[in-house]
């Protein structure tokens, strides 16, 4: 995992000494927009682990052309009414996202321009703090927070509108992982 931080950080190290000669096109921009995630979520001592769908709320800054500060806040599809059925059996249900929340700083580098269409891949790094409705062990409540870092991949096609693949390692703490894969958009206003 430290390896991981390193070469995350060693990205943003990158990204941030080539914004600083970048033209200020995104500097000063805010964004706001969303993204489905499914979440893996496994624990040390437990029998299985669990996935569980999520939506997450995004609204960020660009503080740079190229580094952005962002906030999080994500629930599970389950928590907002919009998945199954839930039981009272904790041992027979899956496990869920109560919440998410999270502050993160984000480097974009572009790889591609042409016309309008930019792709960027970026690196982000942050804190997350996570509660989980009930344990892989049979616990009623898990909460655990600490350093994440993830990669992933944006277009931007539209007049502010950006759309977005990522996988992010939220939390591996107390001996609760939680890491996912989602894909959203941003409104860049």
């Amino acid at each position: 995992m430290k390896k991981s931080i390193a070469a995350g950080l060693m990205l943003l190290a990158l990204v941030a000494a080539t914004s600083a000669s970048a033209e200020p096109g995104r500097q000063g921009t805010l964004y706001s927009g969303g993204q489905l995630a499914l979440l893996l979520i496994s624990e040390d001592g437990a029998e299985r682990d669990a996935e569980s769908a999520a939506l997450t709320y995004r609204l960020g800054a660009y503080v740079t052309s190229n580094v952005a500060v962002e906030a999080r806040f994500g629930v599970s599809l389950a928590s907002a009414g919009l998945g199954r059925d839930r039981t009272e059996d904790t041992a027979e249900r899956d496990v869920e996202l109560d919440r998410l929340f999270g502050v993160y700083v984000t480097g974009h580098l572009p790889v591609l321009v042409s016309g309008r269409n930019v792709v960027t891949v970026f690196g982000t790094v942050g804190y997350t703090d996570v509660r989980m409705d009930a344990s892989l062990r049979g616990i009623p409540s898990e909460r655990s927070n600490g350093v994440s870092f993830g990669i992933g991949a944006e277009l931007a096609s539209y007049d502010g509108f950006l759309l977005n693949v990522e996988y992010m390692h939220y939390i591996d703490n107390d001996g609760l992982k939680v890491s996912g894969v989602a894909v959203g958009g941003v409104y860049a206003f």
